[in-house]
């Protein structure tokens, strides 16, 4: 995949052809990854690392890859959205508990890493950094719905897809919260 972009984005096309080339190989490398039953992410990663390193253009590809990336990211979203199936109500207190979990492990960890870090410090940062540190975004999305799709069989263990929707749902409610977090990380003392 990091070949064949590193040797189109060589040629000479305009960016709306580049755009369909990019659009067209990640469909392209999606399907040869589930054929050949290794992780499209892997494939991915491994198509990134290649184009950032050896590409000629590397800046002018990046700033292509970023224009195009939102309305991608907003596609895989709405597509992960339609895999989520909230059966119960145990599936929301799940999501909930999840999130407080992970807010509060994170918001406890941060301090105590800040006082251990600068413990005699005259201008101490601000100890509260764990909280500004709850957003999942897409790759917490990615490898979900990864697991869901190529790993899992959700049809024959229906436990699959309430942890799929806990899951989901956790990391929209950490999304949700996630600003609320850095601003109070961000504010002025």
């Amino acid at each position: 995949m990091g070949l064949l972009l590193l040797m189109l984005f060589r040629t000479r096309l305009g960016e709306v052809d580049k755009i369909l080339i990019v659009i067209g190989l990640v469909l392209f490398g999606g399907g040869m990854a589930y054929l050949l039953g290794i992780s499209p992410l892997l494939v991915y990663l491994v198509a990134g690392v290649i184009l950032a390193n050896f590409s000629l253009r590397s800046d002018e590809t990046f700033q292509l890859l970023m224009r195009i990336e939102r309305p991608l990211y907003l596609i895989f979203l709405m597509i992960a959205g339609a895999y989520l199936r909230i059966g119960s109500p145990l599936v929301v207190l799940l999501a909930v508990a999840y999130v407080l979990i992970r807010a509060l492990s994170q918001g406890v960890a941060g301090s105590v890493f800040l006082h251990r870090v600068f413990p005699d410090a005259e201008n101490p940062p601000n100890r509260a950094l764990g909280w500004g540190l709850t957003s999942q975004a897409g790759l917490a999305v990615a490898l979900a719905v990864h697991f869901h799709l190529w790993i899992a069989d959700p049809s024959s263990l229906p436990i699959l897809n309430s942890t799929f929707s806990v899951l989901l749902l956790a990391i929209l409610l950490n999304e949700l919260i996630s600003p609320f977090g850095l601003a109070y990380v961000t504010k002025e003392k």
